[in-house]
């Protein structure tokens, strides 16, 4: 009876040398971006504020995506139905690749406001004005956020654009609400409270 000889046995150094081409070729790829964009805090989400945003408040709203900016747009659905719609009304940008979201400022049939835009406003003792001079995400937030305060101190409101005359900001109790919820599902998405 003849014996089989096996074939002769990868030397082991053929295994390592092996093992360490396919890890090293395996774990080249992509790295992080050489800059990390820098997010204010008053932009910043995090993943439960957008978890919370997505499953619960956002079935209110009518939602749009840039595919190429990768950008989310809520506005409120009570906004979106209304005929006319409001002479300044808020849109939420949830900028979910970059970690932030943004209140973008909207006049009428979801086009951006004139500017220079102004709105006054008038409680019992005083009365004072936000200034839209530009459409940066800055000046609207600060501006979006001074028309919630207002409203939230029930002051009466007026907006002027570039010709000058005055009309009220909103026409009713509604569109007051609207923009209040619009605001407060904003800063929740952003954690400001």
């Amino acid at each position: 009876m003849k014996m089989i000889k096996p074939g002769p046995a990868w030397p082991k150094n053929t295994i390592f040398w092996l093992s360490f081409f396919f890890l090293f070729f395996s774990a080249c790829g992509e790295g992080p971006p050489e800059t990390m964009p820098v997010v204010e805090k008053k932009f910043r989400t995090t993943p439960p504020s957008r978890i919370y945003f997505k499953n619960i408040r956002s079935t209110a709203y009518e939602w749009e995506q840039d595919r190429d900016t990768r950008t989310d747009y809520y506005l409120l659905r009570k906004i979106a139905n209304q005929s006319p719609k409001p002479q300044l009304y808020p849109v939420i940008a949830d900028i979910w690749m970059e970690d932030q979201a943004q209140v973008i400022l909207r006049s009428g049939e979801n086009i951006s406001p004139e500017i220079p835009a102004v709105v006054y406003w008038q409680s019992r003792q005083d009365s004072g004005s936000y200034h839209l001079d530009t459409l940066n995400a800055g000046n609207m937030y600060r501006v979006g956020l001074g028309i919630y305060e207002s409203l939230r101190k029930s002051h009466a409101l007026e907006v002027s654009f570039a010709d000058g005359a005055r009309a009220p900001l909103f026409r009713d109790a509604a569109e007051r609400n609207h923009f209040l919820i619009s605001m407060q599902d904003y800063l929740r998405l952003t954690e400001f409270y």
